[in-house]
C-alpha cells in the first residue's frame, strides 16, 4: 500500500504517476481514496474538480471516506 497526497494544483501529479509505474500496480488494485472531514453534516459532498484531472491520467476505483464529526482543528 502506498499513499500520494494530491492538492488542488496537482503539484505532485508526476509523483503519483512515477509511484504507479514503479510499483507496477494493476488497474484492479488501484484505488483513489477521497477523504472528507467536516463538521458540517450535509447530504451532498462534491468531489473536487482536480479528481477528474487525475482520472484522465489513471483509471482507478474511487473510494470515499466520511468523517463528519471532526474538524481539521481536532485531527
Amino acid at each position: 500500500m502506498g499513499l500520494v497526497c494530491l492538492n488542488e494544483n496537482l503539484d505532485n501529479l508526476d509523483d503519483l504517476n512515477i509511484f504507479y509505474v514503479r510499483q507496477q500496480i494493476a488497474l484492479q488494485d488501484c484505488d483513489i481514496c477521497i477523504v472528507v472531514t467536516s463538521a458540517n453534516v450535509t447530504d451532498t459532498v462534491a468531489t473536487p474538480m482536480f479528481v477528474n484531472k487525475v482520472l484522465k491520467h489513471i483509471d482507478c476505483l474511487l473510494t470515499f471516506s466520511f468523517d463528519l464529526s471532526k474538524t481539521t482543528d481536532t485531527l
